[in-house]
């Protein structure tokens, strides 16, 4: 009895630290982009070609039980709403002017992040140009049936319309020569809902949901997206992340979160440091080593983390001889390449500055 009781407080402990806690520290790192363009300072940005997709087919079995019995031909005719092919006909006549607000908005963008110059006129020495996809559509029209407090029969209605944006993109020089070329993606959904005893809503829901406008304004957050997502292809920028920390069952751990958490950085070091040398509970030390690699990989001590995560990972053969439990270490070895990563990341990025000097 004691045995297996001890096994599954081991197996819990075992859960509960790698499942880690509330406690979640910022990690903010310099990032180096896909695409080198450390030897270009002016570019220019020439125009977008603009292509869609459009699927505002709606889904309902009330509707496509009318449409297969041949009564109407499209879910539009049901709810006497604009077609798709009116929808699809106005939109992609802005197709210039969602380019040219495409084309003026990059501009924009780099300018404002410094590192590369914006050209307007001939005296550039790299240019980007590309495509842009996007997809309007429109999701199953979810039916949910209910009483009322009061009894009384009820339909509740939700429909997501979306817009999906792919950027396809690549950088020439002056003798349009390939630099570079990248894609980015967006999504983005707006959700209608409401509910009725009559099916009044429905009607309602499907017009809001294919509106011109609101389908304009769902394409136009997507694009902006990508906005960022095609500079940070092309220079240097922060990336922000969190980092979870460990925790068992140690009051050495459990301190040391907590002045990890108030930004108590060497105190938090201090008692993890005291269960590595002092402690003979495999599972806290583990936790204390991911710990110490989490600290050493905020301040940019890449080598020390990736030390730490490398010698936590040393005593799973242990803990698995000991309990006859498997221990699930993917997130430590994550924490290992993640580390890798970083480390080729800052080479690239000095080799970066290092041209721009």
């Amino acid at each position: 009895m004691y045995r297996i009781t001890t096994i599954i407080l081991l197996g819990i402990l075992s859960v509960t630290l790698l499942s880690g806690c509330s406690t979640r520290l910022d990690l903010r790192y310099q990032k180096a982009p896909d695409i080198n363009l450390a030897a270009i300072e002016r570019i220019s940005v020439s125009d977008f070609s603009v292509t869609s997709d459009f699927s505002l087919d709606l889904k309902s079995d009330d509707f496509d039980e009318m449409i297969v019995d041949g009564v109407v031909d499209t879910v539009f005719e049901v709810l006497g709403l604009s077609s798709e092919k009116h929808i699809q006909e106005t939109i992609e006549n802005n197709h210039d002017v969602i380019a040219s607000n495409y084309q003026n908005q990059l501009k924009e963008i780099i300018a404002k992040d410094g590192y590369l110059d914006v050209a307007n006129d001939d005296l550039y020495e790299a240019i980007l140009t590309g495509n842009i996809l996007y997809k309007l559509s429109l999701g199953d029209l979810d039916e949910t049936n209910y009483k009322d407090k009061n009894g009384k029969e009820n339909t509740y209605y939700k429909l997501n319309s979306h817009a999906d944006v792919t950027v396809t993109f690549e950088i020439l020089n002056k003798q349009e020569g390939l630099i570079g070329s990248a894609v980015v993606e967006a999504h983005v959904s707006k959700e209608f809902s409401g509910d009725s005893d009559d099916g009044s809503t429905e009607r309602s829901i499907v017009s809001s949901a294919t509106d011109i406008k609101e389908l304009e304004t769902l394409l136009n957050k997507a694009l902006m997206i990508t906005l960022e997502l095609v500079l940070n292809k092309v220079t240097p920028h922060e990336v922000v992340e969190k980092r979870k920390l460990m925790f068992g069952l140690s009051n050495e751990l459990r301190k040391g979160n907590e002045a990890a958490k108030s930004g108590d950085w060497n105190e938090a070091v201090r008692f993890w440091s005291i269960l590595i040398d002092e402690s003979d509970d495999y599972y806290n030390q583990v936790a204390a080593l991911y710990n110490l690699g989490i600290i050493a990989e905020i301040k940019g001590d890449l080598e020390i983390a990736l030390e730490r995560y490398e010698e936590a990972l040393e005593y799973f053969p242990l803990m698995d001889k000991l309990t006859k439990w498997r221990a699930d270490y993917s997130e430590f070895k994550t924490a290992s390449e993640r580390v890798r990563g970083r480390i080729e990341n800052r080479i690239k990025l000095e080799e970066i500055t290092s041209v721009r000097k």
